[in-house]
Formats: structure tokens, C-alpha cells, sequence
């Protein structure tokens, strides 16, 4: 096993002498973001300080920006205006794209960062010289082991993932409490990438996340990387011991996946059904079954 990163344990081929590799980064703030990617630091608001020492505010240097943009594109289209006259329409799609332009970044500046675990690396396949396994290729990242196994208590169904991925096959892994040490139940991430091949990416959040459901009934009982002639259904009566995401899809390259949070939920219809709601639904349906049993001795 690897390096322990944050509480979470890496691991990959390099066990058995192969040449996968994995890094695993905490990304806690727009600064630990733009450090990762060694971009300059982002300011939002408060002072900017041009290369003469000149000192402007961020709003008033786009402001300004905006301003010269809209000259610059007035005198490229040979309009004359002058006070008085009737605006020309290249001059009003001037000023609606500026006016967007202002909006999109006041948008952008409001949206919150989400702290997040960037895993990546590179996967190799190749067997390496000295080992004496057959094939190879796979990196893993593991979670802490919880002091105590979280009990559900019957009351979740599956896990909702809320990440970014490159568009790779993962595998989801549960490690439980079980008289089976080797025992795991794996199930699999298999999404379009989160972002396009030369999409523009905010470089203040690292673009939006995706949020995904791997419900308990379709994960399948493993051992040792094999998949277990019987299958025990997993259910909601389940002690998680740790999860943990695997990459070993037989290709070749670089890899890159974004964890911003995991956890165990009840979906019903497609929908987390939170805590509060599932205690209002029961009491609602204590309610109507009372109501019932009182029209029934009333009749």
C-alpha cells in the first residue's frame, strides 16, 4: 500500500513491480486551486496594482476594460455617433454583449467554492520485468478506516457521489463489517466526462460538479479482485468499515477525478429523501393511519 494522504491511503501497481502512479491533493480554496493548476491568484474584490503602480479597484478596472472593449469595437465598425443621434444597432449589440459580459462575471463571483480531493495520475499497463503477475494496471485511493462502522440502520439505499470525472470507468468500493475479511462490494462511476476536451473551465472553482446515485442493490459482492460465485444482497442494514474508488480500466494514460463529497442516502424515485422529510412522511402516515382507525370504530 502507498502513502496516506489526508487520512486517505493510496495505493497502485507498483506492488507488484508495475508502473501505474497516483497523487492525491486537498483543495480547500479558490488560492489551493489556482496554486494546483500554477495559476496567478485570483482577486475578487479590493485593489489591483497595474504595472505603473497605479492602483484601481476590481470593479472599476472591468468597468474600464468594458469601456475601452466597447470603443475599440466602435471605431473597427466605422460608426459615428454623436450626441443626439438615434444609437446604430452595431452600438446596442455592443453594449447588450458588455452588459452580459458584467453579468456573467458577477454570477461567477458568487458562486461559492466546494472543497474537494483531486486524485490523479497516470496508468500503465505494462508488466513489469521483475513480476511475476500476468497483468497490470490500477491505482486506488482508500478512505480512513472508521473508528466505529457506521451502522445505516435500514435507512439509506444507496451512495450519492458528488464529483468531476474524466469520463473513465471508476469503481466505487465498500468495505463492511463482515466474518469475510477479503469481502468487498464494488460497484462503478461510468460518466460522460464532467468537462469537454477544450471547454473553458472557471478558474476560480474548477467548474461544476455532477452528482450521481450508485444504489446498493446493483453493487456486486468481490473478493480479492473476483467476483463471488454466491452474491449476499447488500442492504440497509449494512456497518461500513471504509469506501474507497478504483481505477483500473485496461487503458493507458492519464487520469483525473475530483471527490467532493460521498455519503450514504435514501433515494426513492430518483430523489434524496433527507432526514427531516422521511420523519414528516412518518408522521404523516402515523396521522392517516389514525385517522383511519378512528373512521373505522366510528362507523
Amino acid at each position: 500500500e502507498g502513502p496516506t494522504k489526508g487520512g486517505w491511503r493510496l495505493s497502485d501497481d507498483g506492488v507488484i513491480d508495475g508502473y501505474s502512479r497516483g497523487t492525491m491533493k486537498l483543495v480547500q480554496s479558490t488560492e489551493d486551486y489556482r496554486r494546483h493548476m500554477n495559476l496567478k491568484p485570483y482577486v475578487l474584490e479590493g485593489v489591483r496594482t497595474s504595472a505603473d503602480g497605479t492602483q484601481t479597484k476590481e470593479n472599476e478596472t472591468e468597468i474600464a476594460t468594458a469601456e475601452q472593449e466597447t470603443n475599440i469595437e466602435r471605431k473597427q465598425s466605422g460608426a459615428v455617433f454623436r450626441p443626439g443621434d438615434e444609437a446604430p444597432s452595431v452600438l446596442d449589440e455592443i453594449a447588450k454583449k458588455n452588459e452580459k459580459l458584467m453579468e456573467e462575471r458577477k454570477n461567477e463571483g458568487e458562486q461559492p467554492f466546494i472543497p474537494f480531493i483531486r486524485w490523479e495520475g497516470t496508468l500503465d499497463t505494462r508488466v513489469g520485468e521483475n513480476s511475476k503477475a500476468t497483468r497490470s494496471g490500477f491505482c486506488a485511493a482508500r478512505s480512513p478506516e472508521f473508528p466505529l462502522p457506521i451502522n445505516l440502520k435500514n435507512n439509506y439505499n444507496a451512495l450519492e457521489i458528488m464529483c468531476r470525472s474524466d469520463g473513465r470507468t471508476y469503481t466505487v468500493n465498500l468495505k463492511i463489517s463482515t466474518f469475510m475479511p477479503d469481502d468487498l462490494y464494488q460497484g462503478y462511476i461510468t460518466v460522460p466526462p464532467t468537462h469537454k476536451p477544450g471547454a473553458a473551465i472557471c478558474e476560480r472553482t474548477g467548474g461544476e460538479f455532477v452528482t450521481l446515485f450508485v444504489p446498493f442493490s446493483t453493487m456486486i459482492l468481490t473478493s480479492q479482485g473476483r467476483m463471488r460465485e454466491v452474491q449476499r444482497e447488500l442492504d440497509g442494514l449494512i456497518k461500513i468499515e471504509n469506501v474507497g474508488i478504483t481505477l483500473m480500466d485496461n487503458v493507458d494514460g492519464d487520469f483525473q477525478f475530483d471527490l467532493a463529497r460521498i455519503r450514504a442516502v435514501n433515494v426513492v424515485q430518483g430523489e434524496v429523501i433527507e432526514k427531516d422529510q422521511e420523519e414528516e412522511k412518518k408522521n404523516q402516515d402515523g396521522d392517516d393511519s389514525m385517522s383511519n382507525r378512528f373512521a373505522s370504530t366510528s362507523e
